[in-house]
């Protein structure tokens, strides 16, 4: 009853977040689109560097199967004609890559999400050059999983860091961007293994070169993400929940190209700032135990996972990105948070098994269970998975019609007010009424 009574002056989440997009919106002009790119140049370098995950990601897939059927590589390893050896060199990677892409989110928010990049290209590093130097079988396995280990770390936290670091006008291109560079990697990796292939020739006189090299190209553009790391900003977002507010502020500043004190760099970070505390208590309310002072930061991190499915609204959330991967691998097409890339890969080792099996047997029966995987995932598409464009990561809540709690709801209210967000908002609303009072008088005064 005293929540109730304290709240009453308090507007409802749903209608601060409302507030600040519509506020978002009036001082883009409402014009979204390269205009607004081009304000965001910063965010787009940023982003566009941390897509060398995603060719990386790509560049791996396509490396491999042209790599079985070259003379020279058959002659250092001659049961990877096999087709048992075949299929565990494919599935291992997507062993490594579902173990990386499960324990990128944590590590993310452990460390940060740059020093998970970091650690993502080092793998792909140690991966790549342990395959080009190859002397048996056994390195080639390591070699793989290795290779996978850190494609997945990429895959699992590149959307994520994209994501955070992009205004919410432009979010959906430049988190696509990853998914860009999973595309190019692939190409790019088809038209290096055929330009090897003429390395020394194309019979028994073709050198080791052919099948190493490209590995050995694997691993410059992992080089370079690597070293471009330690140049990247950190997430606003990793920042306000590691308490640098200072930093946060001054990193949305240099995204956006905006000074300090402008009103969207006020908005966002007081967005984030809300979220951050709200997540924070809640955790505390509900495991008091497990994140009294002093408590292992670890544990911490691995029960806000458990949120992932405690309530009705968390566990649909988790339940679309794991579906849209499902179907994603299902459909006969492979591309491209933490879970949902995890699905991705436990739904690529599955394939990785029983596609080539199916193709033998049925034939273009295969491509007939895609294209009614495709059908599904249209139909699932379009009733179950929200609109999210043009929206912050904060506003979510209200693009899934959360159901969250009243208390909870209480809660964010408190929050918002708590750290001046609902002020900043209401009185830019109270200013712009007036302005537009004052306007209409003085169109009927001059009439």
């Amino acid at each position: 009853m005293a929540d109730t009574k304290c709240c009453q002056d308090i507007p409802r989440p749903g209608y601060v977040q409302g507030a600040a997009a519509q506020r978002r919106a009036d001082l883009y002009d409402g014009k979204i689109g390269v205009r607004t790119l081009l304000r965001n140049k910063k965010a787009l370098a940023v982003a566009a560097f941390a897509s060398i995950g995603g060719f990386l990601y790509g560049y791996q897939q396509g490396v491999l199967g042209g790599t079985f059927t070259k003379p020279s590589f058959q002659s250092k390893f001659p049961r990877t004609t096999e087709a048992t050896v075949q299929s565990l060199l494919t599935a291992i990677l997507q062993i490594g890559g579902y173990l990386g892409s499960l324990t990128a989110g944590l590590f993310g928010e452990v460390y940060s999400r740059k020093h998970t990049l970091l650690s993502g290209a080092l793998w792909v590093v140690l991966g790549s050059f342990l395959c080009a130097g190859a002397g048996n079988l056994a390195f080639l396995y390591a070699g793989r999983f290795f290779t996978g280990v850190g494609v997945g770390t990429l895959a699992g936290i590149g959307f994520l860091y994209n994501a955070e670091l992009a205004p919410p006008e432009v979010r959906g291109l430049l988190v696509a961007m990853q998914q860009l560079g999973v595309t190019f990697g692939i190409m790019v990796a088809y038209w290096i293994g055929y330009g090897t292939n003429f390395i020394g020739g194309t019979d028994l006189t073709q050198t080791a070169l052919a099948w190493q090299l490209p590995w050995i190209i694997q691993g410059i553009p992992a080089v370079i993400l690597a070293a471009g790391t330690f140049f990247m900003p950190y997430s606003p977002r990793l920042l306000v929940n590691k308490g640098r507010e200072a930093e946060a502020i001054s990193t949305l500043a240099y995204l956006r190209n905006l000074p300090e004190h402008h009103d969207l760099i006020k908005i966002e970070f007081l967005e984030i700032k809300a979220e951050a505390i709200f997540n924070k208590r809640l955790l505390e309310q509900r495991y008091p135990q497990l994140v009294k002072k002093g408590g292992s930061i670890w544990v911490r991190e691995i029960m806000g996972y458990a949120n992932l499915f405690r309530t009705q609204d968390s566990f649909k959330r988790t339940a679309i990105a794991g579906i849209i991967m499902f179907f994603q691998q299902w459909t006969g097409i492979d591309s491209r948070t933490a879970i949902g890339a995890t699905s991705n890969w436990a739904n690529t080792i599955v394939v990785a098994y029983t596609v080539p099996p199916m193709i033998k047997n049925i034939g273009y029966g295969t491509y007939i269970l895609f294209a009614v995987f495709n059908v599904l995932s249209i139909i699932f598409v379009y009733f179950f998975v929200p609109e999210t464009k043009g929206k912050t990561l904060e506003e979510m809540d209200l693009v899934f019609g959360s159901h969250a709690s009243q208390q909870e709801t209480a809660m964010l209210a408190r929050i918002q007010k708590e750290v001046g967000l609902t002020a900043l908002l209401m009185n830019e609303k109270s200013q712009r009424l007036s302005e537009e009072q004052y306007s209409t008088e003085t169109d009927v005064v001059s009439a």
